[in-house]
């Protein structure tokens, strides 16, 4: 089994490698969709990430042998997006993380983005606590193929959780993340709803360090010496992910000079 998806997981990103070449991505994409039995009808391809992080097909993940989804109000749509929304996300697994964050180095990430971005809150932190499923949310907000609204959809979907990721060892070193790529007023948003709770993170293995990284005490005493804390370290990153972006294109410039030749 795990030569099986050792096999897929490359030939995936033999296939990202190829950035030029579109009807392969699509291709391929479309071939997974087709073995996780959501590629028909089109509404099941949202449901992509999360069949993927636990190699669930839809029938398995939805059970739908024994409960069959039917909407009393004759909208199937509703009734398999409610039944999504109730769903928990558990086994998450190794080999499918890595297969989703293969397919995030893809030039068209939106239909994978979009199926994390309509996860319920639970199932995002879930997923952001996991040691494998963290690594995918990771991946979405440093991405050079993740668009900013994309990156600003998840940090909202986050909204009033928090607390919960800092008080968790996987979901800690998300926050971080998060935190690192985000602009100052999502920045205030985080330490407003983290403030509240900060006697409790201080008391925490985990959650202390969030109180320590977002600066919690200067947001609170000190708040103008806080936001010019942040923007400048938001500068300094910006600068340093600009100077990696630069150095990337060039690397990929020079392979396909090579190959030309």
């Amino acid at each position: 089994m795990f030569l099986h998806w050792s096999l897929l997981t490359n030939g995936i990103e033999r296939c990202s490698n190829h950035h030029n070449d579109q009807n392969g991505h699509y291709c391929s994409f479309q071939g997974l969709m087709k073995a996780f039995h959501c590629y028909e009808p089109a509404d099941r391809q949202t449901y992509i990430a999360p069949l993927l992080l636990t190699l669930s097909t839809y029938d398995v993940y939805f059970n739908t042998e024994e409960n069959k989804i039917i909407s009393t109000s004759g909208n199937d749509d509703i009734a398999a997006t409610d039944t999504f929304q109730m769903t928990k996300l558990e086994n998450m697994n190794l080999h499918g993380s890595v297969l989703l964050q293969k397919l995030l180095a893809f030039e068209n990430t939106s239909s994978v983005v979009s199926s994390i971005i309509n996860l319920s809150p639970d199932n995002l932190v879930l997923m952001a606590c996991n040691q494998f499923g963290s690594h995918v949310i990771d991946l979405c907000m440093t991405s050079m193929t993740v668009g900013k609204k994309s990156r600003d959809a998840i940090l909202m979907q986050f909204k009033g959780q928090y607390p919960k990721l800092a008080m968790d060892k996987y979901g800690s070193r998300t926050l971080d993340n998060l935190w690192n790529n985000s602009c100052l007023r999502q920045k205030t948003s985080i330490a407003e709803e983290l403030a509240t709770k900060e006697a409790q993170l201080n008391n925490h293995r985990f959650g202390k360090f969030a109180v320590r990284n977002c600066a919690l005490h200067h947001f609170k005493h000190c708040r103008k010496d806080w936001e010019r804390m942040q923007s400048r370290d938001t500068k300094k990153r910006k600068l340093f992910s600009d100077l990696i972006g630069d150095q990337t294109q060039g690397e990929k410039g020079n392979i396909l000079e090579k190959k030309m030749k």
